[in-house]
């Protein structure tokens, strides 16, 4: 594993490297962070899994670092890629994780993709529009709650379906749109449902509630795969290609700008994955800062930088720090 301070040596001379974005700060004290947040950032904005928590586990100082930005004035946003909660369920594992008192966190500060996605769908549909879903009762909830129609595959019915069972089974008629959000029920019948659906309604929408290829559960970082693995094998069998509503989409970006007024210039992405979170905020023109608690650890920093001197473009942080609890 490559330490902090090899790390910093990589850092020091991307300057030396054609494609690398320099300075890259790294932060590895706490009056740093905080004397960088309180002068130059007024908005945060927290990926979660793998900067708050790694789910079961909590990062150390997370509920220290929220408390401590919020009574300074910060506006805090969590913005997350996971599609399995609606605002107000976020919220409520947010409190019990990090034990923040529920008066604390309000609804409007969740910006989960699955109410970017109704509100996507409400900028492009009619209320009351019949939606497909693939995923959790999260992000039914969510679309519910937007006005629209939701339609799934019956839980009691078997995961397979052969030729014959096409032959028989009354596909959904008259779709609006195709959601695809993380369902860890995802079976070859809803694939097949979904394909069928975007088949016969060529204009019906398609939308991704992300694209993550996985993500990693517990001290051990097992991979669990992600909605992306699903969006992708949808996308191969319908021959059509989904929106993406999650970071690091320029529509989630909007949609956070538009709906609380922040000045991305005055504005700090932290998360940790450079191809959601770091590629999120750089396109937005906020401040971004990559914490090694989740996917991407300081190992594959020192990989990347020599891959950019190869000439392999990723997109890289403004900051590093090892963990939140720094900026409490």
């Amino acid at each position: 594993m490559v330490r902090l301070r090899t790390l910093l040596s990589s850092i020091n001379n991307a300057e030396k490297m054609k494609h690398q974005r320099v300075p890259i700060l790294l932060w590895t004290h706490r009056n740093e962070i905080c004397d960088y947040v309180q002068e130059d950032i007024d908005h945060i904005l927290f990926d979660c899994d793998g900067v708050l928590y790694r789910s079961p586990d909590v990062i150390p100082g997370a509920r220290e670092c929220i408390e401590s930005l919020q009574r300074r004035g910060k506006q805090v946003f969590f913005v997350t890629n996971n599609a399995s909660s609606s605002r107000s369920e976020l919220r409520h594992k947010l409190t019990k994780m990090l034990r923040i008192d529920d008066e604390h966190l309000k609804d409007t500060q969740m910006v989960g993709c699955a109410y970017a996605a109704a509100c996507y769908l409400r900028q492009q549909l009619e209320k009351a529009a019949r939606v497909y879903v693939i995923g959790s009762p999260g992000l039914c909830d969510e679309l519910q709650s937007a006005g629209f129609n939701v339609v799934n595959t019956p839980a009691h019915e078997p995961h397979f379906m052969d030729r014959h069972d096409m032959m028989q089974y009354s596909f959904p008629k008259d779709i609006d749109a195709v959601v695809v959000g993380h369902d860890p029920t995802f079976s070859f019948r809803k694939l097949t449902t979904a394909t069928v659906i975007l088949q016969q309604n060529p204009h019906a929408l398609f939308v991704a509630t992300n694209r993550d290829a996985y993500d990693l559960v517990g001290t051990d970082a097992l991979r669990i795969p992600g909605n992306g693995s699903l969006v992708q094998s949808l996308e191969c069998a319908s021959s059509r290609v989904a929106v993406n509503v999650g970071k690091p989409s320029r529509t989630l970006a909007e949609l956070i700008e538009s709906e609380h007024g922040l000045n991305l210039s005055r504005t700090m992405m932290i998360g940790d994955r450079l191809d959601t979170d770091i590629q999120f905020g750089n396109d937005s023109g906020m401040f971004t800062a990559l914490v090694l608690t989740g996917v991407t650890g300081a190992n594959d920093i020192y990989q990347t930088l020599m891959q950019q001197d190869q000439g392999h473009c990723t997109p890289m942080p403004d900051a590093i720090f090892p963990f939140v609890g720094l900026l409490s």
